[in-house]
């Protein structure tokens, strides 16, 4: 996953004039609409990022209120922020808010600069700098999944004899479904270029009558994958959650380790999970 260094709705655009593609007179922009979405937090030295996403903000005056925040760690949960303060002066935002931490992150938004910076202060009064990375919420998605599954494995034993499975749910009714056989099993043989350790795993296929019936996807799985789609007991979610399909997860002893919809989750997140998963088998041969 690349992360993103340039502000897209910022860089080349003053925060008081935009013009329109096919406008007769230039158009304000809301600077609400600027700092609106997701974010990825970077502290200097540290390896782990954070992020941060807003929603609901709306401009009073000359402040910038917003109605929804969370804050944590990528591989973590999320917690509201506390204090948010932001405030526009001319072409400047200046945020201020408390992490769930009580630490504090203050960055200034400058138009003609390609990343928001700041500081990072915490309890103990260290000072840090602070990147924050603007990214579409689905890349940000996208991120927390992979770094959940990383952490998921860090903390999995992986024995020379575990059971490594790549689930394939399609159906009937999917087009991106014909594509991904075609391609990956067919004419471009994508798999084997893709993932080589092919052959060190179990391929298991799951097949729906039609997407819509996603929901039922326990009822097409075999007996040893069936209950990870059941609550629990005590009505705890499913471990794996098919909404639709093309769907693919790695399971390893029958531990659901990554999971993601279409064939881009499939190469950016199961895939490069399954190599981890076999390289630490054959490291515990």
């Amino acid at each position: 996953m690349n992360r993103r260094s340039v502000l897209r709705y910022i860089a080349s655009v003053p925060l008081g004039v935009a013009v329109c593609e096919g406008a007769v007179a230039a158009k304000l922009v809301d600077p609400a609409w600027l700092i609106e979405g997701a974010w990825l937090v970077s502290l200097e030295g540290e390896s782990r990022d954070r992020f941060l996403t807003l929603s609901g903000v709306k401009l009073n005056g000359d402040r910038l209120e917003v109605e929804n925040t969370s804050y944590g760690y990528i591989d973590g949960s999320a917690k509201p922020v506390r204090q948010w303060q932001a405030t526009v002066e001319g072409d400047t935002i200046r945020i201020r808010f408390l992490t769930p931490a009580d630490s504090q992150i203050s960055v200034v938004l400058n138009a003609d600069e390609a990343a928001v910076l700041g500081q990072f202060k915490s309890t103990k009064g260290k000072q840090v700098p602070v990147r924050l990375t603007k990214l579409p919420v689905s890349e940000l998605a996208e991120l927390r999944q992979a770094s959940q599954a990383s952490a998921k494995l860090a903390s999995l034993v992986i024995r020379n004899n575990s059971r490594i499975v790549l689930l394939y749910v399609s159906a009937s009714d999917c087009p991106a479904c014909r594509g991904y056989q075609a391609e990956y099993f067919g004419r471009k043989n994508l798999m084997a270029i893709q993932l080589p350790e092919f052959s060190e795993i179990i391929y298991q296929k799951a097949f729906l009558g039609s997407y819509r019936a996603a929901s039922s996807v326990a009822s097409v799985l075999p007996p040893e994958l069936a209950p990870l789609a059941l609550r629990g007991p005590n009505g705890e979610p499913s471990k794996i959650r098919c909404h639709g399909t093309p769907y693919f997860a790695l399971i390893v002893d029958e531990k659901v380790i990554a999971q993601t919809h279409g064939v881009t989750g499939l190469e950016t997140l199961v895939i490069p999970q399954i190599k981890r998963v076999v390289a630490l088998r054959h490291q515990a041969t």
